[in-house]
C-alpha cells in the first residue's frame, strides 16, 4: 500500500490521523510517517483499513477523488455511498442502451419498426428504474 493509498483508504473511512492512530491501535507518529512515505505501511494495516465494513472502500481513488465524492454527495444532500450506488445504477443504464444499440447496428435485418419499438420500450424501461 503506497502513502496514497493508505492517505485515501484513511479519508475513505471518514478518519483523521489522529482517530486512524486509535482505529489502529499505533501511534499517531506512525500514521503520520506513512502518509509522508518515511515508513512502509506493513501489510496489516492495509487488511484492516480495507476489511469489509458494510460500506463501500474506495480503493484505486485518489484522496481528491474521494473529496470530490463527498463534496457532491454533501451538495445534493445524501450519503458518498448513495452517490456511489446512483453513479453505478447510470453506468449501468448507459450499459443497457449501448448493448441494445449494438445488437441493433450487428443486425440490420432487425431494423423494422416492431424490433426499434421494442428495443425502445426496453430501454426506456431500463432509464426509468
Amino acid at each position: 500500500m503506497t502513502k496514497e493509498q493508505f492517505k485515501a483508504a484513511r479519508k475513505a473511512r471518514k478518519l483523521d490521523q489522529k482517530e486512524a492512530a486509535a482505529f489502529l491501535k499505533v501511534s499517531y507518529s506512525a500514521v503520520t510517517k506513512w502518509e509522508a512515505g518515511n515508513n512502509p505501511v506493513p501489510q496489516w494495516v492495509e487488511e484492516k483499513l480495507t476489511e469489509k465494513t458494510g460500506k463501500f472502500v474506495l480503493d484505486g481513488l485518489s484522496a481528491e477523488e474521494i473529496a470530490a465524492i463527498n463534496k457532491i454527495a454533501a451538495r445534493k444532500g445524501i450519503s458518498a455511498e448513495s452517490l456511489i450506488a446512483d453513479l453505478i445504477r447510470a453506468g449501468l443504464k448507459f450499459g443497457i442502451l449501448v448493448f441494445a444499440l449494438c445488437h441493433l447496428w450487428r443486425s440490420p435485418s432487425h431494423w423494422n419498426a416492431s424490433a426499434l419499438s421494442k428495443t425502445a420500450g426496453v430501454i426506456v424501461a431500463a432509464m426509468a428504474r
